[in-house]
């Protein structure tokens, strides 16, 4: 979690008019299935939503008055319902500068104890830093102003 994946993820969350199109992703399904029965998949339909000068770039196949989304490229002039935004989570930590050596740590028990850390190379525990990954372009969002995120620490 990050600040531009909290910008990114929250204008769709409280937007009513986004909700509203993704919402409708699920109802047309239902009612095609309904309707037509489903022996080879229901296709997915979306009603985009209706905003004022929001642009959306996407390669697709324009046949009969409909259009097939194939990929969605960018989307602009997006208006945040906010301008500041905090979020918190018990995940996120504070850090507490220490004097004392790294070896230990400070439980959070009620009898207050040292743990001492594995020092052996071999043994200790360490990022995985071979995991599979792909390079992906992202779609490429434009806000009309920038939102301020704060993480709020729950634990220290």
């Amino acid at each position: 979690m990050n600040e531009d994946f909290a910008r990114y993820c929250s204008w769709p969350y409280f937007n009513d008019k986004i909700k509203k199109s993704f919402k409708s992703i699920q109802s047309n399904a239902y009612s095609y299935g309904l309707k037509r029965g489903a022996p080879f998949g229901i296709p997915l339909e979306i009603n985009p939503p209706l905003t004022d000068q929001t642009q959306i770039s996407a390669i697709g196949i324009y046949k009969d008055e409909e259009f097939l989304v194939l990929e969605i490229l960018g989307i602009d002039n997006i208006t945040p319902p906010f301008y500041e935004l905090q979020y918190m989570h018990n995940s996120i930590k504070k850090y507490i500068y220490t004097e004392k050596t790294k070896k230990k740590r400070l439980s959070n028990q009620e009898k207050q104890e040292d743990y001492i850390l594995n020092e052996k190379d071999g043994e200790r525990s360490r990022e995985d830093t071979n995991q599979p990954a792909m390079d992906l372009d992202p779609i490429q969002i434009a806000f009309r102003h920038s939102t301020v995120v704060t993480r709020i620490p729950k634990q220290v």
